[in-house]
């Protein structure tokens, strides 16, 4: 998702290992971070997390289109 609308936003997910909230930038090219807490390695290149911010970024695009 490279150069879409939420690029360079910060989320915040849970660690799936220690599930302790850590932050992430959306389109940083990383695949993978490590948890502060646990330093764990945790993928961000989860299908459902790509998809789930797509979708998010069409509804914005949608809400925006129908603003103007």
């Amino acid at each position: 998702m490279n150069n879409g609308l939420l690029d360079g936003q910060e989320i915040e997910i849970d660690c799936p290992n220690c599930d302790k909230e850590i932050t992430i930038t959306i389109g940083s090219g990383k695949s993978s971070v490590i948890c502060p807490h646990c330093k764990q390695e945790i993928s961000i290149d989860d299908t459902n997390l790509t998809d789930a911010l797509e979708d998010a970024e069409n509804m914005l695009d949608d809400l925006l289109d129908g603003l103007f």
